[in-house]
């Protein structure tokens, strides 16, 4: 036979029924000698790890027959290196694939095939290498952290895989329930125009032996901003003494006000977590501003602000009529006063004679008494 010749043969036998001629000067080298030569080209091997037990799976192509003979089977040979190559399985014809198992976990195995007919074997494939890989790759996903809530519509995940076997294949990342996204070997991604609300974000890591590791972290998106209401001093109140507390609530919609901030007449902010309370303490006479601010898990903030005066000095009060001691004649006695004060200024006066209920007069200094008896009133 001869490699370059392959027709004809009419009784499908492999060898052809016609003379091969040779130009030359009658020392031409027969460049295909009648050795080892492969008839037809080998299969296209295609060899695929597998995850836990199962064993590598071997899988190829039938090769271009070129004319000749049926194939009769395939041998498949295997070494670990740097060993040489050991036939471990002779298929038939309709074999298209072969899993070879009962191998040793983590051990990097090579393979190789030929396929034969009745009267000779072609070249080996290509080398390809299979591993076994019992083990899941590791995956750990670093950002964003499991409940963690965003002020905007976008979402950054990181996260890292390795597998010390087989190695990854590729990552996918899906967030609630759309279809998984394939990105290779990156390990970020980005999620815009999110909705507001809780939102599952899934990391799948996949070796090449197909283990598969899935993480997952639920996010929360909240971009509306919170409510907060100073509860006290009210606004506009006046104190009499030089401390007072200062309490508020607040709430969120989606997330919860973690965080607040509290300005004492413009001064700088002071952070308070986890109350809704602050002591004022040693505060100085007249007019003072509070301001808080809360912020949500998202960082959305709200804002409210009061005025309270405070006033711990008594006013000066003094009675004009009668003066004290006076011997009057007449029943009826108008007793007039004044007052003053360097605080909050006079808001009312409350009037008694001797041991009478109060009498609320507003802003009036003065009072007619009418026919009073005889003896002494205070």
């Amino acid at each position: 036979y001869w490699r370059d010749l392959h027709q004809p043969d009419a009784d499908g036998d492999g060898i052809v029924e016609a003379a091969y001629y040779m130009d030359g000067d009658g020392v031409t080298v027969d460049p295909y000698p009648q050795s080892h030569c492969p008839l037809f080209e080998p299969p296209e091997l295609n060899v695929t790890g597998s995850f836990n037990t199962l064993g590598n799976i071997l899988s190829w192509t039938e090769p271009d027959l070129e004319g000749w003979a049926e194939i009769t089977g395939y041998n498949i040979y295997r070494r670990t290196y740097p060993d040489d190559f050991e036939l471990v399985a002779a298929t038939g014809p309709d074999d298209m694939e072969y899993i070879d198992s009962n191998l040793e976990a983590g051990v990097d195995y090579r393979y190789s095939i030929t396929c034969v007919n009745e009267l000779v074997e072609s070249d080996p494939s290509r080398e390809m290498r299979g591993l076994l890989d019992t083990f899941l790759p590791t995956l750990q996903i670093l950002q964003p952290a499991n409940g963690e809530v965003f002020g905007v519509n976008s979402v950054f995940v990181e996260w890292i895989g390795s597998d010390n076997q087989s190695g990854i294949d590729h990552y996918e990342i899906r967030i609630d329930l759309n279809d998984w996204i394939e990105v290779g070997l990156t390990t970020t991604y980005s999620f815009f125009d999110l909705t507001e609300g809780s939102h599952l974000i899934k990391v799948k890591a996949v070796d090449k032996a197909g283990g598969e590791s899935v993480l997952q972290v639920q996010v929360l998106i909240d971009m509306g901003k919170p409510t907060i209401t100073i509860e006290s001093p009210f606004d506009g109140e006046i104190i009499s003494i030089n401390t007072t507390t200062v309490t508020w609530d607040a709430s969120d919609d989606l997330s919860m006000v973690k965080r607040f901030e509290i300005s004492i007449d413009n001064g700088p902010y002071i952070l308070i977590n986890d109350t809704n309370s602050y002591n004022l303490k040693n505060l100085t006479q007249g007019e003072h501003e509070v301001e808080v601010v809360g912020y949500d898990l998202g960082g959305n903030f709200a804002l409210d602000q009061i005025n309270f005066t405070v006033d711990s000095i008594n006013p000066d009060l003094f009675i004009i009529s009668p003066f004290e001691g006076l011997l009057s004649g007449n029943r009826n006695v108008r007793i007039q006063w004044d007052a003053f004060d360097t605080g909050s200024g006079i808001f009312k006066y409350i009037f008694r004679l001797d041991q009478q209920e109060w009498i609320d007069v507003g802003t009036n200094k003065d009072r007619l008494l009418w026919q009073l008896e005889d003896g002494r009133h205070n």
